[in-house]
């Protein structure tokens, strides 16, 4: 466990269902290579917060570079829909983007 992961498990700690808390864990899963950790802690983040169109986008990465092309796809179209029912022009569009780049 890193020094960051460490940190934010004892955040954690006293705000379990923080979906942003969450988020950061996933993305320090994945940047120390835990993918399989990252893409289980992505999926808590979307349980607790459908909408968080960014955690759809991360495990489409992650997927892609796995060269997993259903799967990102799958979760690239689920982020562009939580984007767009959160109202979030720039996000649908980024992870639009993405979602064409895996066509």
């Amino acid at each position: 466990m890193t020094p960051r992961q460490a940190q934010l498990r004892k955040l954690l700690e006293r705000t379990p269902n923080d979906p942003f808390l969450v988020y950061a864990l996933a993305l320090e899963h994945k940047k120390a290579g835990e993918l399989d950790e990252a893409l289980a802690t992505l999926s808590r983040v979307t349980e607790l917060d459908a909408d968080y169109a960014y955690a759809h986008f991360q495990r489409g990465q992650i997927y892609e570079g796995r060269d997993d092309l259903p799967a990102a796809r799958s979760a690239y179209a689920a982020g562009v829909e939580a984007a767009r029912r959160a109202g979030d022009a720039k996000g649908e569009g980024e992870i639009g983007g993405a979602l064409a780049g895996v066509s």
